[in-house]
């Protein structure tokens, strides 16, 4: 999750009108989905994440974002640690 945050920060950096379309998306989508699992919430601020990356045309942001969570993702998911953990 810090790392996501991370990437948001830098496309929301300089961009009022950013920050506020990202509170309002983070809302609706807390309000309109059912999270039985917390770590869901990791996966779907991803999304929006890399979609606001796109959507505000920073083009190494978007891929390398994806690609690194990815890469941790793999590298998690033998462990306790990754997304299906008990």
């Amino acid at each position: 999750l810090p790392m996501i945050v991370a990437g948001i920060v830098l496309i929301v950096s300089n961009s009022l009108a950013l920050a506020f379309s990202l509170g309002g998306v983070v809302a609706a989508v807390r309000f309109r989905t059912n999270l039985s699992d917390s770590r869901d919430v990791v996966f779907i601020f991803l999304a929006i994440a890399v979609g606001f990356a796109a959507g505000g045309q920073e083009i190494t942001i978007a891929p390398m974002l994806s690609i690194i969570f990815n890469f941790l993702l793999v590298l998690l998911w033998p462990s306790r640690l990754g997304p299906h953990a008990p």
